[in-house]
């Protein structure tokens, strides 16, 4: 699987933890993407924002400590545009906080998947 990032996505003041997170991601995009039986995965992992683009006061993406992902894209085999699956977005949180531990936090938004490095007494 490739990670691609969204047009305007910047990369500047990733952090190292942040760069181990990208990865991890990875990891658990692909593991969902093969278990699908009935659906065809996007070949790729999208990130949608890391240190540019506007957040909260104190978003941890300022900092190069947070991580946007696109939803998991699935084809119908029947040549139809890409679907949500839901319950492929669950896994991957799932994988993700089993993988990562309780320095990393996982929120599922409407439209991406957030991740950020924090550790307790950080924030």
């Amino acid at each position: 699987m490739r990670v691609i990032l969204k047009p305007g996505v910047s990369l500047r003041g990733l952090r190292p933890e942040t760069a181990f997170l990208i990865e991890r991601i990875k990891e658990c995009y692909e593991s969902v993407m093969r278990s699908s039986n009935s659906l065809e995965p996007s070949s790729s992992l999208r990130i949608t924002s890391v240190t540019e683009g506007i957040h909260g006061p104190n978003s941890l993406h300022y900092v190069g400590f947070a991580v946007d992902s696109g939803l998991p894209r699935f084809y119908p085999r029947h040549n139809q545009g890409p679907v949500i699956a839901e319950g492929a977005i669950e896994q991957i949180i799932k994988l993700g906080r089993e993988a990562l531990g309780a320095e990393f936090d996982i929120v599922r938004e409407a439209t991406h998947i957030h991740w950020e490095y924090q550790p307790e007494g950080r924030a």
